[in-house]
Parts: structure tokens; C-alpha cells; sequence
């Protein structure tokens, strides 16, 4: 039933669902440890399920407190999320099996396979029916697993295989086309006012914040779904390919489709698998020629110009242009070693050891003691200083503030801001937010700027209670080398 990826800060959990296949995307939000286990626990009398295994097992006591209604209703109060099967609910996963034989009493189902738990809540899960030897099955070759599992947000997704699921992957393209959005501006607002209308606001900035986000994507999505990346032949560098190529490449994928449709009916399978190998060796023939040309006139440029001595620089640009769009696909490496070590010190590539090395190190930089190489402006130190104290003898005042944000305040400053720029791990981009801002201030208040509004509340609320959400202290960093040795945070 589930599929855990191996890192921590992304997780992708897949359920198969018939013959296609529903993919999850867990974004990190805020840390939380969950078990997850394989129980098979049993609920009530021995005769409910004839056709499990006979328990209980040697050595264990039998349950028989409570009735399976009574056992999802402790279960949904421990806060559980019980897995069972093709579906994800209580009514599929406790009714009776499809094949009982026929003297068989199943009214409920009484197994529960997998179960997820907040390790908070675990000690409400052992006064819900389970056993300790079922949640952690210390007793058998299958052992506890614990991994970090991150809050699920909405995606927008709507693959039915892996293929598509990797093309859609609202990492790699944002859970809308931003493009499209400046384009569908009434269409947005139309649509994020009847999502309003199904939620309901909080009086915490966190949950507020929480759905207006929610909100903004799944308008977002709705409007102006994403759009995967034309590829050629996979991700790699091909700049061989020409328009015979390509003609070539579509007769054998026209000729696949044909042959795969004719071995699934029967009908004329030989013929479509004769033409289907014609057109493969079409295109091999057909791409070795456009290679063996491709690189025949590099070769020939590269020669030309070496022969010059003028056009050294020429050259170079050639040979560092090649390298660079033949690895522009690859991912970055980054590996660092503990600093202060010696250069024979293992190096770390992992994200989380990476980031740390950064972070540690990056703090140091604006304390009174920075780290070598790194040095400071002393004139602009004290100037600073010096503000400081000035902002330290001023009168402290203590109450709500002199007045609210306006929806106003926020519709000036989206004004301002320049689009084309890189989001955040909320995927809100400059383009969204001008999209639901009206050109007009004195339309701010009509039913299409409840956005607005709210997210005016959201801001008001921050400011009084001093309670932030926990996305507003996350960003995005990225590492620029700039030369020396790269295992050296230093040089970054």
C-alpha cells in the first residue's frame, strides 16, 4: 500500500486505486513523527473472519472488549489514520469481504492492516484495542519503522501513471501555469470566491494563513493547470536531432502505437510488426546520420578557429559552451567537509548535513567574532551600533497598534513588486498576487478581494498576537560557487 521515498523534507506516498495509480505529494511543513506498522489486528469473536488464520497466536491474549463500531470510534478519537486495502475510508475498510464462504457470520470487517499514529497518541492506540506486540511487532522479522512524515499539502496532480505523475511534479513546475494567470484575472477571482465560500475562517493567524494559502493554490490549479516541459527523447543534451530526425522519430512512434493495438486485438499483427521495424531502423539509420554530421561540423568549426591564433577566444567560448549545455541537465554536486578539518576528513553530501554546515558557519558572520576569511566594514559596524542605542533609549510602548493594515496598504505594495521573480516554498508567485489586486482601490472591497481582505486579517492578527506561521520562516537558499576547492563552505 505505501511507497516511502528515502530522504527526509519530501515524501511521496502512492496508493493504487483499481488500475491506475493516485500520488500523493507531502511539501515539508512542520515536523511530525509518525509510526507506521503492519498489524493485522483482530476485533471481537474468533468466528467473524473464518477465513483468517486462526487467532489467537501462541503466547497472546485475545481482545474481546468491544465491537467493531465501538473499536473506529476509540480509533478515530486517538487521531489514527487506519489504511486498509484499495481505499482510504472507514466504510470500505470494515465492511465484509467480497469471498466469504457461505457459513461465515462477517458483518464487519476485523482486520486492520496499516496504521499511521502520532507518537503523542500511541498511548491512546493501546486503549483503543490494539496490543503492544501489534503496534511494534518486536516479536516477528518485520520491525518498527519510524520516519519523518511531512503535513500533506493540495496538488494538483491528476496523473493515472508514473509517467505523468513526474511530469506534474509541483516541485519541478509550481502547481500553476503563472504564465497563464495574468490572462484569467475575473475568471481567478470568480473561482476563489466560491472556495471562500466553502471554508470558514479561524481567529489564529496560523490556521487562517494555512487555508488562505490552500485556497489560492487550488484556484490557482483550477484556472491555470500546469503545463509539463516539451522533452526530446528524455532530459539529456540531443542538439543533433533534425527535421528529418524528428520525421523519422514520429513514423516509429505512430508504428508502436499501431503494433501495440494490433497485439492487443489480434488482428493484423505481423504486418504491424514488420512496419514497426522498418521504422525503428529508419530512425537508428537516420540518427546516426544526423550524429556523424553534428559532430563533423563542431570538429570542423573547432578546427578552423584553432588554426587562428586571433581567434583563440573564439575557441574557448566554443569548447566552454559545448561543456556547459552537455552537463546543463546534471544536478549539482555539493559536498562539504566539517571546517577546521584536515582535507583527508570524509566529505558530507547529504542535504541536511550541507545545510547545517551553512547554517552554523553563516551565523558567525554578523557576531563580534566572524570566521576567517570573512571581514567587515568597521565604520559601518558602529554607525549601526550606534542606531541601535539610539532605538534602545526610546520609550517602550505597550498596547494594541496605532492602526490597522488596509486592504489598501496591500494593494499598493503588490503594485510594486516586479514579476518574473523565483517563489517560495508556498508556490505564491508576484503573478497571483497582482492577478486578484484590482486596478481600481475603490473596487477593493467588492466580493472578488475577499482574498485581499483576508489576507489583510491575517497580517492584523500577526502583528497582535506576535504568532508568525511556520512557512513565513522558511526560505529558499541556494549555494553559488565561486572558485577554490569545493569542499570548502568558504567558497560558496
Amino acid at each position: 500500500v505505501f511507497t516511502f521515498g528515502n530522504c527526509e523534507g519530501l515524501q511521496k506516498l502512492t496508493i493504487r486505486k483499481n488500475r491506475g495509480r493516485l500520488t500523493l505529494y507531502n511539501v515539508y511543513c512542520e515536523r511530525q513523527r509518525l509510526v507506521i506498522g503492519d498489524f493485522n489486528v483482530r476485533i471481537g469473536r474468533k468466528d467473524d473472519r473464518p477465513d483468517l488464520p486462526e487467532w489467537p497466536r501462541d503466547g497472546e491474549t485475545k481482545y474481546e472488549g468491544r465491537s467493531a463500531n465501538e473499536f473506529i470510534a476509540e480509533i478515530q478519537k486517538s487521531g489514527a489514520l487506519i489504511i486498509h486495502g484499495r481505499k482510504c475510508n472507514w466504510e470500505y475498510t470494515f465492511q465484509p469481504p467480497k469471498k466469504k464462504k457461505k457459513n461465515a457470520k462477517c458483518q464487519d470487517r476485523s482486520v486492520v492492516d496499516y496504521c499511521l499514529v502520532h507518537d503523542s497518541k500511541y498511548s491512546k492506540i493501546l486503549e483503543a484495542g490494539f496490543f503492544d506486540y501489534d503496534v511494534l511487532d518486536i516479536h516477528a522479522d518485520h520491525l518498527a519503522l519510524w520516519m519523518v512524515v511531512e503535513s500533506p499539502l493540495s496538488s494538483v496532480s491528476k496523473s493515472a501513471t508514473q509517467n505523468n505523475s513526474r511530469k506534474n511534479d509541483p516541485a519541478r513546475l509550481g502547481p500553476y501555469n503563472r504564465k497563464k494567470i495574468a490572462t484569467y484575472k475575473d475568471k481567478l477571482r470568480e473561482t476563489l470566491t466560491q472556495l471562500v465560500q466553502e471554508k470558514c475562517a479561524s481567529s489564529t493567524p496560523i490556521i487562517n494563513w494555512d487555508l488562505w494559502w490552500d485556497i489560492m493554490l487550488k484556484g490557482a490549479a483550477e484556472v491555470a493547470p500546469p503545463r509539463s516541459r516539451a522533452q526530446k527523447k528524455g532530459t539529456s543534451w540531443e542538439p543533433f536531432w533534425t527535421k528529418e530526425g524528428c520525421q523519422a522519430r514520429n513514423r516509429r512512434q505512430e508504428a508502436a502505437r499501431k503494433f501495440v493495438n494490433a497485439k492487443r486485438d489480434g488482428t493484423n499483427f505481423e504486418q504491424a510488426r514488420e512496419e514497426y521495424c522498418k521504422a525503428r531502423n529508419a530512425l537508428r539509420n537516420q540518427v546516426r546520420k544526423d550524429k556523424t554530421a553534428f559532430y563533423k561540423r563542431i570538429n570542423d568549426e573547432l578546427e578552423k578557429l584553432s588554426k587562428n591564433p586571433q581567434m583563440s577566444s573564439l575557441f574557448w567560448k566554443k569548447v566552454y559552451g559545448l561543456a556547459s549545455d552537455t552537463l546543463r541537465n546534471e544536478k549539482p554536486f555539493i559536498g562539504l567537509r566539517q571546517p577546521g578539518s584536515a582535507e583527508d576528513s570524509p566529505v558530507f553530501d547529504d542535504a541536511p548535513t550541507v545545510a547545517s554546515i551553512f547554517c552554523d558557519q553563516y551565523e558567525k558572520i554578523g557576531s563580534e567574532d566572524p570566521p576567517p576569511v570573512h571581514t567587515f566594514d568597521l565604520n559601518a559596524r558602529s554607525s549601526a551600533k550606534q542606531s541601535l542605542r539610539q532605538l534602545e533609549d526610546l520609550l517602550l510602548g505597550e498596547g494594541p497598534l496605532d492602526y490597522k493594515i488596509s486592504v489598501q496598504e496591500i494593494v499598493a505594495r503588490i503594485r510594486k513588486l516586479k514579476p518574473g521573480k523565483a517563489t517560495g516554498l508556498d508556490h505564491i508567485g508576484v503573478e497571483l498576487l497582482k492577478a486578484i489586486a484590482n486596478n481600481d482601490i475603490k473596487e477593493t472591497y467588492d466580493n472578488s478581494h475577499t482574498m485581499l481582505r483576508w489576507l489583510c486579517d491575517v497580517y492584523n492578527q500577526v502583528l497582535d498576537s506576535g504568532v508568525m506561521p511556520k512557512a513565513w520562516q522558511i526560505a529558499v537558499i541556494k549555494p553559488l560557487y565561486k572558485s577554490g576547492d569545493r569542499t570548502d563552505w568558504s567558497n560558496y
